[in-house]
């Protein structure tokens, strides 16, 4: 799956944790702690994950989040701020974990 590839899960168990992660997009809560919310046991949220979307659900958050930063971008939003929503001490961390998964740089990204 590529770095604009993002899909949403259709159960509503996953739904439930995708509307709260939309809301907050620094909660790094482990898909252990999200079943009582969810109203699901973890082992049925991990394969439903893996199902619906072709990702763990660490990996479909940080794609989420790769794609919420484009969107956010492209709005003309400035790092610093989509970095801070994130919870990330600086611009640069964010700047980091961006390369490392997109393989470019934000600015880079949207050159292209």
């Amino acid at each position: 799956m590529g770095v604009l590839s993002f899909s949403e899960p259709v159960d509503s168990r996953l739904r439930r944790i995708c509307f709260a992660l939309h809301g907050d997009h620094a909660d790094n809560r482990s898909l252990a702690e999200w079943p009582h919310f969810a109203r699901g046991c973890t082992r049925t949220l991990e394969r439903l994950f893996r199902k619906e979307t072709g990702l763990t659900f660490s990996q479909w958050r940080r794609q989420w989040r790769i794609h919420d930063s484009i969107v956010r971008f492209h709005c003309g939003q400035p790092v610093t701020s989509v970095a801070s929503d994130a919870r990330y001490e600086n611009a640069s961390s964010f700047i980091e974990m961006f390369r490392c998964v997109t393989g470019r740089i934000p600015g880079q990204f949207l050159d292209s």
